[in-house]
């Protein structure tokens, strides 16, 4: 078969308009797939990033809270962070909820994010029997120091009255006080 030279460039036209207008479909096809892939990054996985991201915050802030509450000797600190740990625990579970209807559709975020909650319930519970001990041994320890105090002062009171007692003309004179004077003095 002899081809003219004009049917030639005609056929290599027609041929590369025929392999464009493929390239172009199936360009079409995949720009349309990409736009699906592009719209479920946007509603499903920025802002399953971000909620993660909030709650490794919200988390990080609980932990710090409660560490510093731990290293606190002071009543009035501890409770203090505790009320701020509570506020940081709601903010976790308002990022858990947000997040939570975030990834509702995918059974692996899902799953993944229930395997989440399960382990902050138990972060939560150690946390609260952690705050609850360390506020009754600060309790304890400030009444025991208290009754302390109380005690050195009444030691304090009946060593200055043994003193006053010692120097006084009558014991000086007699044997039986003198001699309880010297017990006393020996406590």
């Amino acid at each position: 078969m002899n081809l003219t030279v004009k049917a030639r460039v005609i056929l290599g036209f027609f041929t590369i308009s025929v392999l464009l207008l493929i390239i172009s479909g199936v360009s079409l096809v995949n720009l349309r797939s990409l736009q699906n892939d592009v719209g479920e990054v946007n509603t499903v996985a920025v802002p399953t990033v971000i909620g993660s991201n909030t709650l490794k915050a919200s988390f990080l802030n609980m932990g710090r809270l409660v560490f510093e509450a731990y290293v606190s000797d002071e009543l009035s600190t501890v409770k203090e962070k505790q009320t701020q740990f509570e506020e940081a625990s709601q903010n976790f579970t308002n990022a858990y909820s947000a997040l939570a209807s975030t990834v509702k559709n995918d059974q692996k975020l899902s799953a993944a994010l229930q395997n989440v909650n399960g382990i902050s319930q138990q972060y939560l519970a150690t946390v609260n029997g952690l705050y609850a001990s360390h506020n009754s041994y600060l309790s304890r320890r400030n009444d025991v120091e208290d009754r302390l105090m109380d005690v050195e002062d009444n030691a304090d009171d009946a060593s200055t009255y043994l003193l006053d007692f010692s120097d006084l003309r009558e014991v000086q004179s007699n044997a039986n006080l003198r001699r309880a004077s010297e017990l006393g003095g020996e406590l």
